[in-house]
């Protein structure tokens, strides 16, 4: 779809609110192939944050609610008439929306709240599928909120279908984001994670009311019951047939954001080769099958509106949990370079709370696929320089002391170096390697670690060549 005279979607999640009037690169193609494959109807994707899981879920629900205005001049509007791809009643549930930091009781009375009104249906319509309406808030189908979760969403399922005279589409974005927000409260967390399991686990004895799931998280945890209990849903986190449903391909970045690219170009002073040889440098990188590559959807669009470069996703994420890991952890931006892994690993990295540090910052998506020594196996790297240089500047402020004190210290350099001062350059750097902790070192001498694949000691130098 051509749309450079439209504006740029910055933070939309809502497939309604583009009508013609916002940029979309069409991933319904992607769509239509979960749709129309025959012997699979449920389906898992694991991607970052902030890489437009949301928007993907509100696309389906715009689809199987019958909007089909929403899908003019896109990939799928020619499948329409199909009948697999008919409107249908829907259970659209949004587990940000959820309350989880008041206690498990409140917990499950909100998680209660936001399952009994999340039926998507307009009852008069029954099995015609003519017209199916958009959410319409509390109808006939909302359950009372103070009964057990599980039960909410069964007799949901199974009232909103037998009524519709059709089974239901399940879409459930952020299926992890309850437990994952507690990660540092294992208590609360295992309290959640409980009930979530009696939750997600509710899902396969109501597969008769059911015609098609779709799960999003930011990973795969078996603890959380969804993949014991339903043991024929399809993970496609890294497969390459689909490795490009999320984020944007250079080709795509290329063709139809021909006119940002040339405004952009325009005001940096660059001919529009040039900068896009920068932007893949600095927001492509992403690969979840270890071949195809994708730009972060977030900083590249922000990049396009504010015409400059900058580590828009990472500081928009959890930046102070993951500087504190790595204090906690002693760890160095280079020991993550270059790390083989299993295919086995890449799609069952474990769970988050007691992952090794490699396979922490992958499910968080601060390391990405790269082709392995063979197609068993991945390397593990990170994707792009926005994610290299923010992590290295988390490892500079850990030394010393914060992000004020880090810029102050950066500014100086800076100056030396644009002044040619080589003796002040000198001092500052000698500065900051007065600034490491002795102690530091002595836990780093006790520790060894892999770089490629070779196990060397860990000490003081490795600070040195990081700095």
């Amino acid at each position: 779809m051509n749309g450079d005279a439209r504006k740029l979607p910055i933070g939309v999640q809502t497939f309604a609110e583009f009508g013609g009037r916002l940029l979309y690169v069409d991933k319904t193609v992607f769509i239509a192939e979960m749709i129309s494959e025959f012997g699979t109807k449920a389906w898992f994707l694991a991607r970052p944050r902030r890489f437009g899981k949301s928007l993907l879920i509100s696309t389906m629900v715009a689809l199987f609610s019958g909007q089909r205005e929403l899908f003019k001049g896109l990939a799928i509007e020619k499948r329409l008439g199909e009948e697999i791809f008919a409107p249908r009643p829907v259970i659209s549930l949004d587990m940000a929306l959820v309350t989880n930091f008041l206690g498990i009781e409140e917990f499950q009375k909100s998680l209660g709240r936001v399952t009994s009104s999340s039926a998507i249906w307009r009852e008069d319509e029954k099995a015609s599928g003519s017209s199916i309406s958009s959410p319409a808030g509390p109808s006939a189908f909302t359950r009372d909120p103070t009964l057990p979760c599980g039960e909410i969403l069964s007799e949901l399922i199974k009232d909103l279908s037998i009524r519709a005279g059709r089974r239901v589409a399940v879409l459930i974005d952020e299926y992890d984001k309850p437990y994952l927000d507690l990660i540092k409260k294992p208590e609360e967390a295992e309290k959640v994670r409980v009930t979530m399991r009696d939750y997600y686990t509710r899902l396969k004895s109501l597969d008769q009311y059911i015609s098609f799931i779709f799960i999003t998280g930011i990973s795969k945890f078996s603890r959380m019951g969804v993949f014991s209990a339903m043991n024929n849903l399809r993970d496609i986190s890294i497969s390459p047939k689909y490795a490009a449903l999320c984020g944007f391909t250079h080709e795509e970045l290329a063709g139809q954001f021909g006119e940002k690219l040339d405004e952009a170009a325009s005001r940096l002073g660059k001919k529009r080769d040039g900068l896009l040889a920068e932007l893949r440098d600095y927001y492509n990188g992403f690969s979840f099958d270890g071949e195809t590559r994708v730009y972060n959807p977030f900083s590249t669009l922000l990049f396009l509106a504010e015409k400059r470069f900058d580590n828009f996703w990472f500081d928009t994420g959890t930046s102070r949990i993951i500087a504190q890991y790595i204090k906690d952890k002693s760890l160095t931006v280079e020991e993550f370079r270059g790390i083989d892994v299993s295919r086995s690993f890449a799609k069952n990295p474990g769970e988050i709370d007691t992952a090794t540090p490699a396979s922490f910052f992958y499910q968080a998506g601060y390391l990405s696929l790269r082709p392995g020594l063979s197609e068993d196996f991945f390397t593990l790297d990170y994707p792009n320089r926005e994610v290299y240089e923010s992590m290295s500047r988390l490892l500079v402020e850990n030394f010393v002391g914060g992000n004020a004190v880090a810029s102050a210290k950066f500014a100086n350099l800076l100056k030396a170096l644009g002044s040619g001062d080589a003796k002040t350059l000198i001092g500052e750097f000698r500065k900051f390697l007065a600034l490491i902790p002795y102690d530091v070192y002595a836990r780093a001498n006790r520790k060894m670690i892999i770089v490629g694949n070779s196990e060397i000691d860990f000490g003081e130098w490795l600070y040195h060549a990081n700095l």
